[in-house]
């Protein structure tokens, strides 16, 4: 296990309404600024405790029972690392659940592929999360923290917490997508493979009791981007999943219904991409899900289209002229909502070498994309260092407006603000770069969450 000393932070990060956690340089602690909604604008540069390594992948999410930040990261030596901000042990600080200045090492021998490895989330009742990684074999493992505690390590398929599988997919686990269905404990755990199988467990709180009755995917896209993604339909608690296979320009996608083990999955032809890259996105006030999907190799063309929960909207620009230098683990796009408005946001990288924010909205009550849905796309002159390389959306909670984080060529990473009331753009960053040289040039090796935890006024 690692440890640092370093003084305890505050019992709450002041004026905490957003959090972003990211790496830099060759330093071993992550750093990271909050977002004061107030103000509109991240505050200075803060230090978390030492990892060990330096920093590749960045998960961090916020509790939604109690005043508490959970970080998870994976770095350069393939260790995985946790560290919490609460009062737990007597004083704010950042901990590894009992001692300040310590973080809690999960796994020193991670799989070595430059792929997303590692994800956290919270049960929404209840309040426990799920720290779900892997440990460079075929069965994801699992910690639990409820507060106070971790659990030992548990492997998805232990029968103290498992009902079902995993089936038999093969293959060192890589990708790991893990998703909450608010107002319930319920979580989704979709993961894939080294060899390209897909698979989805449900966690109820207390265990997995619910597989997919056949492996939903052998055959993804055989890079090693972030190849599928998965959401809950906010209202109807459907599960969606949409990935990439093989080399075919569609897209397929799954739907398990709500409180009931029953999955289907078909064939979008629409797209007109291979699915190297697939983001989704939740609607927080209905049932859509917003889904984009880019295609590398000699096309480079991304694609984007909207789930009403039962059917597929207008389809979406097309632009032919994307990124070209995609590499190994980039994500050059990006699904978003504008709060509970009826806008949609789709931000990707466009032909090099374009240093503006490139985008296209879509309005849910007229099923339709503004500005006729030009595979142009529309422009925010943001003046970027560099081409962007890595996109990341999150909407505001309670405005209607998208957090869209975005890192350069040059290492930069900036914040802008999308606001679908007014349909314009503000610097959340101030203008200015939040870091000038974030720890790794092709991975997304930052990560940004809304505080979920209403302090009680």
């Amino acid at each position: 296990m690692l440890a640092s000393m370093v003084l305890c932070a505050p019992s709450v990060l002041a004026a905490f309404d957003g959090i972003l956690v990211y790496g830099e340089g060759g330093v071993q602690t992550p750093r990271y600024r909050v977002w004061d909604g107030d103000g509109g604008a991240f505050g200075g540069e803060q230090t978390m405790n030492n990892v060990g390594g330096i920093i590749e992948w960045v998960q961090v999410n916020s509790a939604p029972t109690r005043d508490e930040v959970i970080v998870v990261t994976a770095d350069n030596g393939d260790d995985i690392n946790v560290q919490i901000n609460s009062t737990i042990p007597g004083t704010g600080c950042w901990h590894n659940g009992t001692t300040c200045g310590s973080v809690l090492e999960v796994t020193a021998a991670s799989v070595a592929t430059n792929t997303r490895k590692i994800d956290v989330n919270y049960e929404d009742v209840t309040g426990d999360a799920l720290i779900i990684y892997s440990d460079n074999t075929p069965v994801p493992k699992m910690r639990i923290y409820n507060g106070t505690g971790f659990t030992a390590q548990l492997a998805v398929n232990d029968t103290s917490i498992s009902t079902v599988g995993p089936l038999n997919i093969t293959g060192v686990v890589e990708h790991i997508r893990l998703v909450s269905r608010r107002g319930t404990d319920e979580l989704a755990l979709v993961y894939a493979t080294a060899n390209d199988d897909l698979n989805f467990l449900i966690w109820n709180g207390t265990h997995f009791n619910c597989e997919s009755p056949t492996i939903p995917e052998t055959g993804l896209h055989t890079g090693d981007f972030q190849k599928f993604d998965a959401a809950y339909e906010r209202f109807s608690g459907d599960l969606f999943i949409a990935w990439g296979f093989g080399t075919t320009a569609d897209l397929r996608w799954g739907n398990k219904t709500a409180d009931q083990c029953l999955f289907s999955s078909a064939t979008m032809t629409t797209f007109a991409e291979i699915g190297q890259q697939v983001d989704v996105a939740a609607h927080p006030g209905s049932n859509y899900i917003m889904v984009s999907e880019i295609n590398g190799g000699s096309a480079d063309d991304s694609h984007a289209i909207a789930w009403s929960g039962t059917a597929w909207g207008t389809s979406g620009p097309n632009d032919v002229s994307n990124y070209a230098s995609e590499v190994v683990p980039n994500r050059l796009i990006g699904s978003g909502w504008a709060g509970t408005s009826p806008l949609g946001l789709v931000v990707y990288s466009d032909a090099a070498t374009n240093t503006v924010v490139d985008y296209h909205v879509y309005n849910i009550t007229s099923n339709a994309w503004l500005g006729g849905g030009s595979a142009a796309g529309l422009d925010y002159n943001a003046t970027l260092t560099d081409e962007d390389n890595n996109i990341k959306l999150t909407s505001f909670v309670d405005m209607n407006k998208t957090m869209v984080i975005i890192k350069d060529e040059s290492q930069d990473l900036w914040a802008k603000v999308y606001n679908g009331d007014a349909n314009v753009w503000s610097d959340g960053d101030g203008g200015s770069t939040l870091e000038n040289n974030v720890s790794s040039l092709e991975f997304p090796s930052f990560d940004f969450t809304w505080r979920d935890f209403t302090v009680a006024s």
